[in-house]
């Protein structure tokens, strides 16, 4: 019953599977898994979604280590941060609102939507239709949003049509937010870059984040929108959050050098926060859902953008290591302050560059911002 009602898409142009072209191809079809796109140890994450799948979705599944509410940073105290006790095992079983025709998954062929990704040279949005499915229930979940697999069928059939929709539990969230998530993003795909032209030896990749908005889902009279990346297959690790919490199970130097770098590079008007992400089967690094603190002059980035206060317990609970040290980052005192309550950077890198006008890299609207903590 779930994949009742066409929603009237155009056509689009994915040749189905075993369509053949020659009398020789029709004898010899490939095998499924180079047909599917899916090689080596790489499985379809969700098959369900498949153009033309008519199996029913998946019911809610279980979270053995759900997040802990959204709660106000410790403002004040002194040390790493200690995260929110464990709770219980639960199910996952938030969904987006339903289609037009009632449903809550995506019918067999797909539902048009509108996929917006930012251009950070040109500072505009660039959109573009596409067909996605989306799954029923999430099959993750952080302390602000849900997660859900999703597929592009427009790309070709495997691993390039495998997308994660990331939807805020808020229902009340605004769809600016969604925008200033992906742009958030962008800048700090775009300091990533600035940091592998420097003698690293670990790159970083930041996965291009957009925005999706379906054509045949609306909530309080406006379309559903959701942010979107691609689903990459491997262990995911969150190494800091946005107020001083360094993982003590993953030391590694590349996370916390990197956000030092971000504080000098930046000449102080902000720092990259948050980090996280996942290795992929090639021992490939991508980054994802990154934190920007911002000096007060500068505009806010979200309701996580702890300001002065998460820049300074960043640079209290953070200790210079060896990349720190080979790439000149100077040390900086946390407690030595400017006249709006911000850690003053005495010193430059002889290697890294300054640009304290990277935020004008970005052009978005300014948010209100809040005490939230991140323990997910």
């Amino acid at each position: 019953a779930e994949y009742m009602g066409n929603l009237n898409h155009p056509q689009h142009t994915i040749p189905p599977p075993f369509q053949s072209h020659s009398p020789h191809e029709a004898l010899q079809p490939p095998s499924p898994v180079i047909m599917n796109g899916y090689t080596g140890k790489l499985k379809d994450p969700a098959p369900h979604l498949n153009e033309g799948s008519t199996v029913p979705p998946p019911g809610p599944r279980l979270n053995p280590h759900p997040p802990a509410p959204a709660q106000a940073a410790p403002i004040g105290v002194s040390g790493v941060p200690a995260l929110p006790p464990p709770r219980p095992a639960e199910y996952m079983t938030f969904q987006l609102p339903p289609l037009t025709n009632g449903h809550h998954s995506s019918p067999p062929e797909g539902e048009m939507a509108t996929y917006h990704s930012y251009d950070i040279n040109t500072k505009k949005w660039l959109p573009k239709q596409t067909v996605i499915r989306i799954d029923k229930y999430p099959f993750q979940e952080g302390t602000l949003r849900s997660v859900f697999y999703m597929k592009d069928l427009t790309k070709p059939r495997g691993p390039d049509q495998d997308y994660v929709a990331k939807v805020a539990k808020d229902p009340n969230e605004t769809p600016e937010a969604y925008f200033q998530d992906a742009q958030t993003q962008s800048l700090v795909a775009h300091l990533a870059n600035i940091w592998n032209n420097l003698p690293t030896p670990k790159k970083i990749n930041y996965l291009e984040a957009g925005v999706i908005e379906c054509h045949h889902r609306f909530h309080n009279g406006r379309p559903v929108v959701s942010t979107i990346e691609r689903y990459i297959q491997g262990p995911f690790v969150k190494y800091t959050n946005n107020f001083g919490w360094v993982n003590p199970h993953a030391p590694r130097n590349t996370p916390q050098a990197f956000s030092h770098f971000t504080y000098c590079y930046s000449g102080g008007t902000l720092l990259v926060v948050d980090v996280q992400g996942i290795t992929d089967q090639t021992n490939s690094e991508y980054y994802t859902d990154p934190q920007i603190h911002t000096h007060p002059t500068q505009p806010a980035f979200g309701k996580a953008d702890l300001r002065h206060d998460g820049i300074k317990k960043f640079l209290e609970t953070h200790k210079c290591n060896a990349l720190c040290h080979e790439l000149n980052l100077p040390p900086i005192d946390f407690r030595i302050l400017d006249a709006f309550g911000c850690p003053v950077i005495s010193g430059q890198s002889s290697i890294v560059p300054v640009n304290p006008y990277v935020i004008q890299e970005l052009s978005r609207p300014q948010t209100v911002e809040s005490r939230i903590i991140y323990a997910g």
